[in-house]
């Protein structure tokens, strides 16, 4: 009974093992689930019921409902390898404590070297881009309880590649009669995503192990689709 009792343990570990490796890396637009606001980061992300500015666009726009003055936020990040992190918020309050809202959301990289199997010297070089342009809506549906959206259009860039799609996120917030401010959101909400472009476009032989290519016909590689990081 014991020996039974350890292969079981045995086998939910490496499963849970295995399952923790495939999910590694496995998102696409993961620029997306990059903290927004030197507040907020240095709260470790515990934002979600306390923005109230052109930051709460990313984390619960909803709260945005709450503050009855408009707010613009621009915020810039040196990150290592030549990598830039930027961010740009604009709230408008309109009548009825209602928000509207505009963000702009990017990570740029510097020019890297083209390397090709068997032909690492090409003095060629590429870039790679992301970026999100989103607009959002906030309402308060009582004195206590409002309720934002943030649709947005995002696109990733890797040399001549490229997959762009919509998202949506959503979020709840609620104030109780005690103080206590109870925030909801998710984010990034959308279909799956993968790459396309001329790059997966190759002018030779794909398979030398079977026999019959033809090299002079260009082969075409497909990528798989990828899931938002679901916030």
């Amino acid at each position: 009974m014991m020996k039974i009792a350890k292969y079981i343990i045995s086998v939910l570990l490496f499963a849970s093992s295995l399952q923790a490796v495939n999910k590694t890396g496995t998102t696409a637009a993961k620029f997306l689930s990059i903290d927004v606001g030197s507040q907020a980061v240095g709260m470790g992300g515990a934002f979600t019921s306390i923005a109230n500015d052109a930051t709460a666009m990313y984390w619960n726009p909803a709260g945005l409902s709450f503050n009855k003055i408009g707010n613009v936020y621009l915020n810039h990040s040196n990150w290592i390898a030549d990598i830039s992190f930027d961010y740009f918020g604009m709230t408008i309050p309109l009548r009825g404590s209602q928000v509207l809202g505009f963000n702009i959301t990017s990570v740029t990289m510097g020019d890297m070297e083209v390397t090709r199997y068997g032909n690492e010297d090409t003095d060629e070089t590429f870039s790679a881009a992301n970026v999100a342009v989103g607009i959002t809506y906030a309402m308060n549906l009582t004195d206590r309880f409002s309720i934002g959206f943030n649709g947005k259009y995002t696109q990733e860039t890797i040399a001549n590649n490229h997959a762009t799609g919509a998202a949506l996120d959503v979020g709840t917030l609620f104030i109780t009669p005690f103080g206590f401010r109870l925030g909801t959101s998710i984010s990034n909400f959308g279909p799956k995503r993968k790459m396309t472009g001329d790059d997966l476009l190759v002018p030779v032989d794909v398979d030398e192990t079977i026999n019959g290519n033809n090299e002079s016909v260009t082969g075409y590689l497909s990528t798989d689709y990828f899931d938002l990081p679901l916030l």
